[in-house]
């Protein structure tokens, strides 16, 4: 695909877009890495509605580029937007964690970690009632917002938005590969939308194999968030570049027009004008999570837990322990990728690769007994058993490091809850990590992925030392191999999803 032109620095009412000019590269020490992000010395209530954290963020909200110290070393600059970007992740985090009305929407009556029925996400789309069967249609976005659900006090099983099923719960992580806990019990994963991503989803018709062929006869200008003119005209991102294009973030009421000459696909001597206008909303949101099947022995006073109904009509308890949360923001339209954990999953490694263990947890995929290198994520199970067949547990060690800046933004987090909430089940989740584009184009998939690998122990278990979201998911098409893509599929905008519908 062509790309629109290099960009150099774009100012958006004191916001800048990613994509740097070369430098002219400096030897100097980075000195951006113990910069503290700037919540830290306010100390901000969190939790209480009054301070607007229920709000999705839709910008990384970076300073002008000028702002920041040594900004003309690459490394350093890294390293002071690493924390912009952290930030942003928790900021979503808490949005989506956040109690809601009925409607769906935050209750900013509520204090984050109070009791609640349902928190935002419980509101969402699953992929699993988003991609449907052929000459079928999605579940409307009301879909049971307000039926057959039940308080968390109370003794009632829900059969609830994010988890209508239990069946419908996927069994196989990144690799698909099931991941098998200390009782012996799989992982469950479930990906789910918010109102943009399945809008734009629905709009298309992107659900089915159907839809998505008459999307590539027809074009439809559907996204959102980023409007595309050329000789005063509009030009449909997906047509012009034959892609998908999901709904980007925004930044309220702000506007930029760059005029100048580019290269667009097809009409390589023509100047054109390219005007970015901006309205007002979070921008395409997508999730996925892993869960944990609940037994007597867990402490669930530690883990966010829900009761589902399996296909026996009997109940279980399930407990979060992972999500990835995928964002389209306003300045990084390959998406920010931000991973949490439950910091009960598993030890990290040491240097010389045994587990640093710490005695005082109960790991949910390692066995304190067995401290033997050789066994560390080995997959136990390479296919699906249903039938009852004893499954063994993996031993499951975190390969890279919490970066140290990460860590402290965890560290002020996490303090903020326990402090005005202190019997949270939030404070037993922290971030693993953000990778964002440091080097984007607006319409390719950019470049220089910061950090370059990037991997939580329960969604990418076996295959931590190579992993990378951006990596992955740049690669992503949909009607792949469909006569109708001439063999090479389309550009699906970095989500996986589309490829997979029928």
């Amino acid at each position: 695909m062509k790309r629109l032109g290099k960009a150099t620095i774009y100012f958006l009412t004191g916001i800048t877009l990613l994509t740097m000019v070369n430098c002219g590269l400096k030897t100097t020490k980075p000195d951006n890495k113990n910069i503290l992000f700037q919540e830290s010395a306010d100390m901000i209530d969190i939790t209480n509605p009054v301070n607007g954290y229920y709000k999705m963020p839709n910008s990384l909200a970076l300073p002008n580029v000028t702002k920041i110290p040594n900004y003309q070393n690459n490394d350093s600059l890294k390293a002071f937007l690493q924390n912009f970007a952290d930030t942003f992740s928790w900021r979503s985090f808490i949005a989506l964690n956040w109690p809601a009305n009925e409607d769906g929407f935050p209750d900013s009556t509520k204090t984050f970690g109070s009791e609640s029925d349902f928190t935002v996400l419980e509101h969402w789309m699953p992929g699993t009632n988003l991609f449907v069967d052929s000459n079928q249609v999605p579940q409307e976005w009301n879909y049971g917002i307000s039926e057959n659900q039940h308080p968390l006090n109370s003794n009632k099983t829900t059969d609830f938005r994010i988890i209508p099923k239990f069946d419908s719960l996927d069994k196989s992580d990144a690799e698909n590969l099931p991941l098998v806990d200390q009782n012996g019990k799989y992982t469950l994963f479930q990906i789910f939308y918010n109102r943009q991503a399945y809008d734009y989803v629905v709009k298309g018709k992107l659900y089915s194999k159907k839809g998505q062929q008459e999307f590539v006869k027809n074009w439809p200008s559907l996204t959102e968030g980023l409007k595309v003119t050329k000789d005063e005209k509009p030009l449909g991102i997906e047509e012009t570049f034959k892609r998908v294009y999901f709904t980007v973030g925004t930044t309220k009421d702000s506007t930029i027009t760059k005029t100048g000459r580019e290269i667009l696909p097809d009409d390589k001597d023509s100047s054109a004008v390219v005007a970015f206008k901006f309205i007002s909303n979070p921008g395409s949101v997508i999730l996925k999570t892993g869960w944990r099947i609940m037994t007597p022995n867990d402490d669930k006073k530690r883990y966010y837990t829900r009761k589902v109904i399996i296909k026996n009509g009997s109940e279980i308890e399930i407990g979060l322990v992972a999500m990835h949360i995928t964002h389209k923001a306003s300045e990084a339209t390959q998406w920010v990728w931000s991973t949490f954990e439950h910091v009960d999953n598993a030890p990290e490694m040491a240097a010389d690769g045994s587990a640093i263990i710490d005695a005082q947890k109960n790991y949910s995929y390692f066995n304190k007994n067995n401290n033997d290198p050789a066994t560390f994520n080995i997959p136990t199970d390479t296919s699906l058993f249903l039938d009852g067949t004893p499954r063994k547990p993996a031993q499951v060690v975190r390969v890279n490091k919490v970066e140290e800046s990460t860590e402290k933004i965890n560290a002020y987090y996490l303090g903020l809850i326990k402090k005005y909430e202190h019997e949270s089940v939030w404070q037993y989740y922290k971030l693993i990590g953000t990778q964002w584009p440091f080097d984007p184009d607006l319409l390719t998939p950019g470049r220089n992925y910061t950090p370059e690998i990037l991997a939580n122990t329960v969604l990418e278990t076996f295959n931590q030392t190579t992993s990378s979201c951006m990596d992955c998911h740049s690669n992503a098409k949909f009607l792949y191999g469909d006569p109708a893509s001439r063999g090479y599929g389309y550009n699906s905008d970095f989500i996986w999803g589309l490829a997979n519908v029928k």
